[in-house]
């Protein structure tokens, strides 16, 4: 009899009648047509012709767009199709964030950015376009992620769209929600991002700024000078890489004049302080969560803990670990030098109050200290919303299978099974073997496997790994998509079963385990002869098991053994003499190329 096999990603892959009368698509259509797993791009078709054998790629996607009209395989008697399954990492493109229909989208050669946002239904009215993160993946995965910036692209065409590729992230950042109170939004952003303003203004605090943005876009965002407002010695500090530097401004020469020029070129980083016209250098600044923030008169000889005194301490809320210090512009020439070359220093007071760690930074005439805000957790259904106010430096990441996923605070007196813990624990559907974790904080990429599994079964704190911030944590779920999961840590069941697939196995499992999570045989198998497959790097070992003689001495010594990576296969009585078969097999292809065949499945 005339046959032909078709495989993969299929309604029906199987052994079908063949007669020279039906073509490819007769031969797929009997099948019911590929899945929607299917990878139509890359069908391999093999041709057995007098005792050769080649394989041709047929891109079916092309004929179906009209393209190959005249190109379908010629197929005959015992040749076989193979229909693949699409690796979505290579062949699809991820985009997150502040978009409108986050999710994997299938990536077409010629696509940009520009279509893959189209894709997404576009970015939401939230949404940071201003500094869209690129993340690299599929072949260039490793390579540094980039920001880009679409705003400008949008309104100016300046710059060319960045390169995206199939197995690419594309992150649009959110930016903060707060319409009754403009400042909190940009407590929100990172210190890169971010412009300081300070004393008589309406609202001084740490503002969003941008390259596109200048002096009076940040004066005003701050609701101007106050009524007591020195005009005339705005001082604006210059913090730039590896140079600080301070210079005065008259705001008063520029409204009489009108000339642009005048205006300082403030970037991200600086600080711009507007004094009161009373001013005197004999006080110090004390902002954010004191309990009386203010300015106090200053005495010869404070220290930073009899400032907070006279602030009538730190509220609950106050992140004391990271307590900011910015010297005055001329404390140099007062005796008192600045700190880390005239730059704000930060300072862990908790430390200090915990231990006596340290020694307590200078504190000079015209001083300002700033009492930063704890992220607030008030239980809400949102609480990963209130990490995204911590610094990257001071944040570590945990992913998947957890209670709550998300940017997390963290530090060094914390561990693995606390931030564990801060995610609500690992979800029921959590892969507790195969935990990984990605630390970031060394010279090359280092990724470490955690059995957390094995942890709770002894105890033994030297299976948790050492985790710090920036550290990526990822819990897999235990049904994540085979693909997902390497062959050489699976074994195969294919043929008459019920459930033909990949399947978990460990040393544990035997022959009988394994068909039973299969589905048991279906009442078409050859029981006698089921086939089990073995790769090593000795050779290539094919062994036979008869399932029916067990069941009849129950010898459970003639049971083979398996290992990771092996294929079983149980042939069905309807083929026609299962060891004709592999006669008619060997003399084809050697036993090699049908170990490599089974191995592409």
């Amino acid at each position: 009899n005339q046959v032909i096999y078709i495989l993969g990603e299929v309604g029906l892959p199987g052994r079908y009648a063949f007669n020279p009368q039906m073509s490819f698509l007769d031969i797929l259509s009997a099948a019911n047509g590929p899945t929607d797993a299917a990878d139509f791009e890359n069908i391999q078709v093999t041709f057995r012709r007098n005792g050769r054998v080649r394989t041709e790629i047929f891109d079916l996607s092309q004929y179906m767009s009209g393209e190959m009209i005249d190109k379908l395989p010629q197929v005959a008697s015992a040749d076989l199709i193979f229909v693949p399954a699409k690796t979505e990492s290579l062949q699809s493109i991820n985009v997150i964030g502040a978009i409108n229909r986050p999710g994997r989208f299938d990536f077409n050669r010629g696509m940009n950015l520009a279509d893959i946002l189209a894709l997404a239904g576009g970015p939401t009215d939230t949404g940071d376009i201003a500094h869209m993160q690129i993340v690299p993946g599929g072949a260039d995965v490793g390579e540094q992620a980039t920001v880009f910036n679409f705003e400008l692209f949008q309104t100016r065409g300046e710059s060319a769209l960045p390169k995206v590729a199939p197995g690419y992230t594309v992150i649009v950042p959110e930016l903060p929600i707060d319409p009754t109170d403009n400042k909190a939004r940009w407590l929100r952003l990172s210190a890169k991002d971010a412009i300081y303003i300070m004393g008589e203004v309406g609202r001084p605090g740490r503002y969003a700024f941008n390259e596109n943005m200048g002096f009076l876009d940040i004066l005003g965002a701050a609701d101007g000078p106050t009524a007591s407002a020195d005009y005339e010695n705005i001082q604006v500090t210059y913090r730039r890489p590896g140079k600080t530097w301070t210079e005065t401004f008259n705001l008063s020469e520029f409204l009489v004049t009108g000339n642009e020029a005048l205006l300082p070129k403030v970037k991200t980083g600086d600080m711009i302080l507007v004094p009161s016209e009373d001013d005197s250098m004999d006080t110090i600044n004390v902002i954010g969560e004191a309990n009386s923030p203010g300015r106090i008169d200053y005495s010869l000889g404070m220290n930073l803990i009899d400032v907070i005194a006279l602030a009538r301490g730190y509220t609950q809320n106050a992140d004391t670990a990271h307590i900011k210090i910015i010297p005055a512009s001329n404390a140099q020439g007062n005796g008192f030098p600045c700190v880390f070359n005239g730059t704000c220093m930060s300072f862990n007071l908790a430390d200090f109050e915990e231990g006596g760690e340290g020694v307590l930074p200078p504190i000079g005439p015209g001083y300002t200290v700033i009492l930063p805000a704890l992220p607030d957790d008030d239980n809400s259904n949102d609480n990963k919303s209130v990490w995204v106010k911590q610094a990257s430096e001071d944040s570590i990441y945990i992913m998947g299978a957890v209670g709550r996923p998300g940017r997390y605070a963290f530090n060094d007196k914390l561990h693995f099974i606390d931030i564990l813990a801060a995610a609500d624990g690992p979800a029921s559907s959590a892969d507790l073997h195969n935990i990984r974790v990605s630390h970031r904080n060394g010279p090359h990429a280092l990724v470490s496997e955690v059995n957390l599994a094995l942890y709770f079964e002894t105890g033994d704190e030297h299976l948790l790994p050492s985790v710090q911030p920036q550290d990526v944590i990822y819990i897999p779920n235990r049904d994540r998509q085979w693909l997902d999961v390497s062959k050489e840590s699976t074994i195969r069941v294919l043929g008459a079963v019920r459930d033909p697939g990949r399947y978990n196995f460990n040393s544990d499992m035997t022959i009988l385990d394994l068909l039973a999570e299969a589905g048991g045989t279906s009442g078409s198998a050859d029981t006698h002869n089921i086939l089990i497959v073995t790769r090593s790097v000795s050779g290539d070992i094919s062994r036979r098991f008869d399932l029916r003689k067990f069941a009849g001495d129950g010898n459970f010594g003639n049971l083979p053994t398996l290992r990771e990576g092996d294929t079983v296969y149980v042939p069905s009585d309807d083929e026609s003499g299962w060891s004709q078969f592999m006669e008619t097999v060997r003399d084809v292809v050697s036993i090699l190329s049908i170990v490599a065949l089974i191995a592409a499945l």
